[in-house]
């Protein structure tokens, strides 16, 4: 016996043999002709009846999706949320940051601006992003996972330019201004 799995033919063939069958196709001088018009009005019917459920189970799928994304962020925040309370770091870094720009000491602001890039790769690290560096891990940020990616990367950089730059001047108002992205970052995670 042939193996006919690979034919596409056959099973063309083996379709056009179920609806001859059933009375849907049949040949009129050696030309195959749809039987009646019944027929395409029951096929357009159930085309549509399929489509119709296709559709209503995409969405379904789609509002289960947005519903499972909720609960991993609320689970993601009461850890995180837990996870400060445990440790209680979540105020005393912050409030050191805090402490550290207001001062005058340019020293005190780089070092403020430095701490805040720890405690974002402190986040990024508790939210699951893997990496070697902050830069990696925020490349593994999809834009619709956190509104304020395009913060936590501008305040990042600003913190590289102070880490690699060896003249690098700030002012009060600058460091002010990275902090307050980072602030923006960690609020939005309930970190601070």
């Amino acid at each position: 016996m042939q193996a006919n799995f690979f034919n596409i033919e056959y099973y063309f063939y083996q379709i056009y043999l179920f609806f001859q069958k059933i009375g849907f196709v049949e040949q009129v001088d050696g030309r195959v002709v749809f039987a009646g018009y019944w027929y395409i009005f029951a096929l357009k019917m159930i085309l549509i009846l399929i489509s119709v459920f296709l559709t209503f189970l995409f969405i379904d799928f789609l509002y289960r999706l947005i519903l499972i994304r909720r609960e991993e962020q609320e689970q993601l925040m009461s850890a995180i949320s837990a996870n400060m309370e445990k440790t209680g770091k979540k105020n005393a870094r912050w409030e050191e940051v805090e402490r550290l720009i207001s001062s005058d000491n340019e020293s005190d602001l780089k070092l403020a601006v430095i701490e805040a890039d720890k405690m974002l790769e402190d986040l990024l690290s508790t939210l699951g992003y893997a990496g070697e560096s902050i830069g990696d891990r925020l490349m593994n940020v999809g834009k619709g996972d956190m509104e304020s990616l395009d913060d936590a990367w501008e305040a990042h950089k600003y913190r590289n330019r102070i880490a690699h730059e060896v003249d690098f001047k700030i002012s009060q108002h600058e460091a002010k201004q990275v902090i307050a992205l980072y602030g923006r970052v960690f609020r939005e995670y309930q970190y601070i």
